[in-house]
């Protein structure tokens, strides 16, 4: 009886253990956005700013002499792109669709 009990509990432990993990996200059927205004502001103006830094980045990189200054640019230019990508991917995670530019006030 001990056994049938210990295994029981064992299968409803997987079972529970299972069910937790399970990551689906849920189905979008008309593609609206997943974010509010705010959200949306948060991810246009961030993303504008990363392709900004690296856009600025890139100055130092193609006009200074001193190797310190680029090689920090260069860092700057790497963990933007990151930010940029990471932005991109949690716009098209919540079905934002907005084109990725500099506006010219920034440029």
């Amino acid at each position: 009886m001990k056994q049938i009990t210990g295994i029981l509990i064992g299968l409803i432990t997987l079972i529970l253990v299972q069910s937790c993990t399970d990551n689906k996200r849920p189905s979008n059927y008309n593609n609206k956005s997943l974010v509010d205004d705010k959200g949306l502001s948060f991810l246009n103006s961030s993303t504008e700013a990363g392709l900004t830094m690296i856009k600025i980045s890139g100055l130092p990189v193609s006009n200074s002499k001193n190797q310190l200054v680029i090689q920090f640019a260069q860092k700057v230019t790497v963990d933007n792109m990151k930010l940029v990508d990471e932005l991109r991917k949690l716009k098209s995670d919540n079905f934002v669709t907005s084109a990725d530019s500099v506006s010219d006030v920034h440029q």
